[in-house]
C-alpha cells in the first residue's frame, strides 16, 4: 500500500485507513487486533477511533499490543466542546480511557458556536506543546470552518499546521468535499476521506434490498443512509456497477480509487465489521482506475451532486 505525506507534516499515512466504529459492535477483540494487524502487513497504519463510536477501554485492550500500537498511526476524533477546559479535558479523558500517553493526531469533529474560534486555535496548539497529541485535525461541519482554524494555525511560527481535514467524501459527496479540497489545498492540510463508499451504498448491496445485517438495517446510521439511497443516486450507484462489471472488479474497489486519487486526498477511512470484509477492502487498496472510466464517474458524481434528497435541483452533499 501506498504511503502519503500527512498535508505539511513529516508523517506518512496509508491510502486506506481502518475505521474502528464496529470494534465491539459485531467485531471482537481478536477480529480487532487481527484487522490492525493486516492493516499494517498491507502496509498501511492509519487507525481512526471516535469514542462517540467506538468503546474506548475495548480500543485500548487492541492497542495494549505494543506492537500493533508502535506501528500504527491513530488518530482520534473527538467532539466539539463550548471551552478551552472542555476539550483538553475531554482529551485527557479520551487518552486515559485509551490506555495512551499520547496519539498520533487529535481531530476535533463538529463546531461549537459557544467556542471562540481562537480557543479552539490554542487548544490543538496546547495539545501539541504539551505532548498530548503530535498532530491537530479538524472534522468541521463546513469549509469555512477548516478555513478559519488553519489560517489562524498558520499566523503564528509557534503554532502546528493543521495536519488535516476529515470530510465525507465519495462519489455522492463530490458537492460537499470539493469546498473541503480548495480549503485543504489553500492550507496545505491533506484529507482524510470518511464514509467513501456511502455506508456501503456503493457497494451496490442495496440496489435491489437491504441485507439484514447490513448498517442499512439497524437505525443508527437510518436518515445519512435514507440520503444515499434516495432517486439522485441510483445513476451513480448503476453507473459504478456497471463500470465494474466491465472491468472484472467490484464496485466498491473502483469507488475507493476514485476518492483516492481525487486532489488533496491522503487516505480513505474504510470500516469493516468482519476480518473477511476488511481483507476484501484491503484488496481494493491497489485498484488502478482506468482515465476514461474516471471521467465517466466524474460526469455522473458531477449530475448527482445538483439534486437533492427528493431529486430536485439542491445540494447533493450529506
Amino acid at each position: 500500500m501506498e504511503r502519503r505525506r500527512l498535508g505539511t507534516t513529516g508523517a506518512q499515512v496509508g491510502t486506506l485507513g481502518l475505521g474502528t466504529a464496529t470494534w465491539g459492535r459485531g467485531t471482537d477483540q481478536p477480529e480487532a487486533r487481527d484487522q490492525v494487524a493486516m492493516l499494517l502487513e498491507a502496509g498501511g497504519n492509519l487507525v481512526d477511533i471516535a469514542p462517540a463510536a467506538t468503546d474506548a477501554h475495548f480500543a485500548a485492550r487492541v492497542l495494549a499490543d505494543g506492537a500493533l500500537r508502535r506501528e500504527a498511526f491513530v488518530n482520534v476524533r473527538l467532539p466539539a466542546a463550548a471551552s478551552q477546559k472542555d476539550l483538553l479535558d475531554g482529551l485527557d479523558d479520551a487518552l486515559a480511557a485509551l490506555g495512551l500517553a499520547h496519539i498520533d493526531m487529535w481531530t476535533v469533529e463538529g463546531w461549537d458556536p459557544a467556542l471562540p474560534w481562537p480557543e479552539l486555535v490554542s487548544s490543538l496548539a496546547i495539545a501539541v506543546a504539551t505532548g498530548r497529541t503530535r498532530y491537530a485535525g479538524l472534522c468541521p461541519d463546513a469549509a469555512w470552518q477548516a478555513g478559519v482554524v488553519g489560517a489562524g494555525m498558520t499566523m503564528h511560527a509557534d503554532r502546528p499546521p493543521l495536519a488535516a481535514v476529515t470530510t465525507p467524501y465519495s462519489l455522492l459527496d463530490l458537492d460537499g468535499a470539493e469546498q473541503i479540497t480548495d480549503v485543504s489545498v489553500a492550507l496545505g492540510a491533506a484529507i482524510l476521506a470518511a464514509w467513501p463508499l456511502a455506508g456501503g451504498v456503493l457497494t451496490g448491496k442495496y440496489r435491489h434490498a437491504t441485507p439484514p445485517d447490513s448498517r442499512g438495517a439497524g437505525e443508527r446510521h437510518a436518515a445519512r443512509l435514507h440520503h444515499y439511497r434516495s432517486a439522485w443516486s441510483r445513476p451513480v450507484v448503476d453507473g459504478l456497477c456497471a463500470a465494474a462489471e466491465g472491468l472484472g472488479t467490484t464496485p466498491a474497489a473502483l469507488a475507493l480509487a476514485w476518492v483516492r486519487d481525487r486532489p488533496a486526498v491522503v487516505s480513505t477511512l474504510v470500516g469493516a465489521r468482519t476480518v473477511h470484509q476488511w481483507r476484501a477492502a484491503l484488496a481494493c487498496g491497489d485498484t488502478a482506475l482506468p482515465v476514461e472510466i474516471r471521467r465517466a464517474l466524474d460526469e455522473v458524481a458531477d449530475e448527482a451532486a445538483g439534486f437533492g434528497h427528493d431529486g430536485e435541483s439542491g445540494s447533493g452533499s450529506a
